[in-house]
């Protein structure tokens, strides 16, 4: 009879302690990682009723291009994007002595034709063609590049305010150096407005994603 006494007393302190404190869901801690062209991570907590997230939005990664020409003319043009900063290095060889040359991202990948394949300019925003440092521009719009005299041109240019909405925008389209000088949209025509009077089309080549 004792012992059953005992039991019974325990098994009434137990359901009394379950009634005064129920069990408590534990708080859960989340984390959500982004990769491929973004990166960065995101924590968030859950506490019943209460929520809070912490970190940094994701951040998207720069993009390396490359672009290629062969043939008649050789050598490689980089384009780096991050952002609004949009930086062109590198070097073709072939071209005209001596001459001014407009460059320019047209908006298709194709080469064909000529070059003609390649479209018009790549224009997302229907805006007019300027420079790489004018008010009103296209994305790809890279002024022009000076040859030396054996046809030589080196590519050094630094464009602050892109206009790309993403970095990987300008992938798979082609670059077109074009026979004649750009006149940056300052020529008072139509022409000037869509193309900046830069004439025939000597080469070009397709954006792809470079080597690290």
């Amino acid at each position: 009879m004792l012992a059953i006494l005992v039991y019974t007393s325990t098994l009434l302190m137990l359901v009394s302690s379950c009634r005064r404190s129920p069990p408590r869901e534990l708080p859960v801690r989340m984390v959500a990682t982004f990769n491929a062209s973004y990166s960065g991570q995101i924590f968030v907590h859950a506490d019943g009723n209460l929520l809070t997230v912490r970190g940094s939005p994701p951040r998207e990664l720069p993009v390396r291009m490359v672009a290629t020409f062969n043939a008649s003319y050789s050598g490689q043009i980089f384009v780096h994007a991050d952002g609004n900063l949009l930086t062109v290095r590198g070097q073709i060889s072939g071209l005209p002595n001596s001459s001014t040359l407009g460059v320019h991202v047209h908006q298709y990948g194709d080469l064909g034709n000529g070059c003609l394949n390649a479209g018009g300019h790549y224009n997302p925003r229907g805006v007019t063609h300027g420079g790489p440092d004018t008010a009103s521009r296209h994305p790809g719009d890279f002024g022009n590049v000076r040859t030396d005299g054996m046809g030589v041109a080196n590519f050094d240019l630094t464009i602050r305010n892109s206009g790309l909405t993403k970095n990987d925008e300008l992938l798979g389209l082609a670059v077109v150096v074009h026979a004649g000088q750009d006149d940056l949209g300052q020529g008072g025509n139509a022409g000037s407005l869509a193309t900046g009077n830069s004439g025939a089309r000597l080469t070009c080549a397709v954006l792809g994603v470079a080597r690290p």
